[in-house]
């Protein structure tokens, strides 16, 4: 959770980036217990990816992001859905 709120507070996209990316590794080895923040943790990794430009990596991450919803209670799942819908629009459309 540090590394997520940590990541919140960079000024610099690649800074964020990695506090995003070490929040993630974190989550996945912490295992079930975070199963919740997932969809949240894979959203934020793919808007610093789609800040350095890199949509590919991006999609990916959002695509994760959509795929972590499918477990979560539905009230937990529908405040994400949106938003991971809209990045995925974003990185669809981008050049």
């Amino acid at each position: 959770m540090a590394a997520h709120y940590l990541a919140r507070l960079q000024s610099d996209a690649a800074t964020r980036l990695r506090w995003n990316q070490l929040a993630l590794e974190q989550a996945l080895a912490a295992g079930e217990r975070a199963a919740s923040f997932l969809p949240s943790l894979y959203l934020n990794l793919g808007h610093s990816h789609e800040e350095s430009g890199d949509f590919v990596r991006a999609a990916s991450a959002y695509q994760q992001a959509q795929a972590a919803l499918m477990p979560l209670e539905s009230g937990l799942a529908d405040s994400l859905r949106i938003p991971i819908e809209r990045a995925q629009q974003r990185v669809t459309l981008a050049p």
